[in-house]
């Protein structure tokens, strides 16, 4: 039986620890973003994929913070406060992959609370249009106030 050459070993080995860091980073990032035990396992879980696929993630993460114009979270948040007139609106997080009836690369989870009831939804951005375009999440009774396209 072949062993495994030295090289091999320790780019595996870079590959673990670079993993573990971003589980870490995913872990801590995450936790605020806890708004129950289903939701934070959900969100852990999300974390524990993109630390397997960290090649991945860092480029699009770092992407996140090139500014652009109209890439920044209080954009974002103008157009659904613009569509959306509720109590209170607010950023939970940055969105990679964002969800949206069309892929779109980046965006904003967002927490909206209207006459006591609240909901979350992304707000991403479109790069075909150059606007930003939201949906709140189906499980919440405030998804009424999604956009009809």
């Amino acid at each position: 039986m072949k062993s495994i050459p030295r090289w091999a070993i320790f780019l595996i080995g870079m590959y673990a620890v670079a993993g573990l860091l971003t589980l870490v980073f995913q872990t801590y990032i995450r936790l605020d973003q806890c708004s129950g035990s289903r939701a934070c396992a959900i969100s852990i879980a999300k974390g524990v994929a993109w630390s397997t696929i960290w090649p991945a993630y860092w480029p699009v993460y770092a992407a996140g913070f090139i500014r652009q114009t109209g890439l920044n979270a209080q954009e974002a948040m103008a157009r659904v406060q613009h569509d959306i007139q509720a109590d209170r609106t607010g950023i939970v997080h940055r969105r990679f992959l964002c969800r949206s009836p069309d892929l779109h690369f980046f965006g904003y989870r967002f927490r909206i609370t209207e006459k006591g009831d609240f909901a979350e939804g992304d707000v991403c951005w479109n790069v075909s249009t150059r606007r930003w375009t939201w949906r709140i999440l189906p499980e919440y009774r405030l998804s009424r106030l999604n956009p009809r396209d």
